[in-house]
């Protein structure tokens, strides 16, 4: 299994260690700082796979570092972390590509689970753009080679019926026509 990389961005050093402790236990490599501008800093030079981000910071905010985060890097997960419940700026956060929102305290348990699920969320999303790259290329009707005028008046109806808001086509015939083209 992978060993994921998440960056703990909190501005209270003790809220920092004890996340930084207890991710650590889990099997994460963890990343640590308290500022907005190092958490850039950070997210550019080591790419960690999900970003913990409390929204009160020093400088530079919470808010303000989610949006220079997407553009650094649009596929990093982020989480926000706040002691102040406001649910405008929740609300602007998820807006902004935050993949979920936590107000402290927070129970480490169902904060385990947050970032499992997220993680498991990106894997698959990855998984996807995998396969669809991998996958092999459908074959247009131009690749298809006939000579028959039958053929060709129902592939010049496939094209239209392609186009169409038709939602589904039956097509039947005997074992053998070529119905799977």
């Amino acid at each position: 299994m992978r060993k994921y990389k998440i960056l703990v961005v909190d501005d209270e050093h003790l809220i920092r260690w004890s996340l930084e402790q207890n991710l650590k236990k889990q099997g994460y490599e963890v990343l640590a700082c308290g500022s907005g501008e190092e958490a850039l800093r950070l997210l550019q030079e080591e790419s960690p796979d999900l970003i913990l981000l409390d929204i009160q910071l020093p400088g530079i905010n919470g808010v303000e570092v989610l949006e220079r985060a997407r553009e650094i890097d649009e596929d990093v997960i982020i989480i926000m972390v706040t002691a102040l419940g406001v649910l405008e700026t929740a609300v602007k956060a998820m807006r902004l590509g935050a993949y979920d929102y936590i107000n402290k305290p927070f129970n480490l348990d169902e904060l385990a689970l947050v970032i499992k699920k997220a993680l498991e969320t990106q894997e698959l999303k990855r998984e996807v753009a995998q396969l669809r790259t991998t996958q092999p290329k459908k074959l247009s009707s131009d690749s298809i080679v006939c000579e028959s005028d039958d053929l060709k008046r129902i592939l010049n109806m496939v094209h239209k019926i392609a186009q169409s808001d038709a939602g589904t086509v039956l097509i039947q015939g005997e074992s053998g026509t070529g119905k799977e083209l």
